[in-house]
């Protein structure tokens, strides 16, 4: 009867020990996965153009630069006249430049033309060019509507740029039929950021 009573308390003792292991196992895993959860980067939002990262292009031997405000990324663009070509896909928002040779053309030339070829394309302005600085650049701001290929009406603001030798047409949209405040100042703000490089 000892022997059995024995032998029935050790295999206790022993069912106790494996269960008070097993929990301690446990306990120990949840909170590796605890600390590795915490550990974990948190997910980069930049809200600011200051946080924003920072996109550096090249056109004709000179560096250009402007911020990718948080859900910008860069797309390729096959035309060399576009430098290059920018989106945020999930506010139908779009971004790219095109340079032009100045030739004998002075800004305000330049602007008229540019006015000239939205209207006669069926656009309509809606804030007119108004003389502007761009980051030490002499430039003229304006905003239009412009049908795309599907009869949509895109809404633009756009920066045009006197550098030394070209004229860039800097311009940020939307295919937003209704785009609310908080979008144009996003395409403001993207415009905002544009500046040439310092190459020396």
């Amino acid at each position: 009867m000892i022997k059995t009573s024995n032998v029935s308390y050790r295999k206790e003792c022993y069912c106790a020990e494996k269960k008070i292991n097993l929990l301690l196992l446990c306990s120990l895993f949840f909170v590796l996965i605890g600390c590795q959860k915490q550990q974990q980067p948190k997910e980069h939002k930049s809200k600011s153009p200051e946080d924003a990262l920072i996109y550096t292009f090249d056109f004709d031997k000179q560096d250009y630069q402007f911020r990718l405000l948080d859900g910008w990324i860069k797309f390729p663009e096959k035309d060399s006249k576009v430098a290059f070509f920018v989106a945020n896909k999930e506010k139908k928002a779009f971004m790219s430049a095109g340079f032009e040779e100045k030739k004998a053309l002075t800004l305000t030339q330049y602007t008229e033309t540019f006015v000239n070829k939205v209207t006669d394309a069926g656009g309509k302005i809606k804030i007119k060019p108004e003389a502007k600085k761009l980051n030490g650049k002499s430039a003229e701001y304006l905003g239009f509507q412009l049908q795309d290929q599907k009869k949509r009406w895109l809404t633009y603001r756009s920066y045009l740029i006197e550098m030394d030798q070209y004229y860039i047409n800097l311009a940020a949209w939307t295919s937003d039929e209704n785009p609310d405040q908080a979008l144009i100042d996003e395409l403001n703000t993207m415009l905002s950021q544009f500046k040439e490089v310092d190459n020396e």
